[in-house]
């Protein structure tokens, strides 16, 4: 082989291996304490999520869950719950946009993933203001407050909350 064929050939193998390279590499995404960031252009479809669709489970396979969130509830002083309903991630983030609340997608769910939105009200509720210009944070009190939660139906896990009121 002489010195030609080896540098031409040498050229074409690095220039396969860049472009394979080059390929292979996925679409850029960052993730945030496991939100998505930043999604590639076009309409994601994701295949592997890491909450994946639960929906053919039963609403009682749910039951140890719903139990525990009535038990947890039950301890804050004068809280009622007003509803404790079973939901799609796909349902809840409908319900969410029709009351006007903002609508940030978690492209790790699968949009049948089963959870349950909590209701809760409270007639007082205090809650710790950290954004204030003071060095000492101080509290919000509101009266006739409404504490909506998004609980995942299989762990348990908290996905979300909002809290509403009448600032005193």
């Amino acid at each position: 082989m002489n010195k030609k064929t080896l540098i031409s050939s040498a050229v074409t193998i690095a220039g396969l291996a860049f472009s394979s390279i080059a390929i292979a590499q996925p679409k850029a995404v960052q993730r945030v304490n496991g939100i998505v960031e930043y999604e590639p252009n076009g309409n994601p479809n994701p295949t592997n999520y890491v909450y994946p669709d639960n929906s053919d489970k039963k609403p009682s396979d749910f039951q140890a869950t719903r139990k525990k969130l009535q038990e947890l509830r039950l301890l804050q002083r004068e809280a009622k719950i007003r509803q404790i309903k079973l939901v799609s991630y796909e349902e809840y983030l409908k319900k969410t946009g029709e009351e006007g609340g903002s609508i940030i997608q978690n492209m790790e769910v699968h949009p049948k993933r089963q959870f349950f939105m909590v209701d809760i009200e409270v007639p007082e509720l205090e809650i710790a203001n950290r954004r204030g210009n003071n060095k000492e944070p101080q509290n919000i009190k509101l009266k006739n407050a409404r504490v909506k939660q998004l609980y995942d139906a299989e762990t348990g896990m908290i996905f979300g909350n909002e809290i509403t009121g009448n600032r005193e």
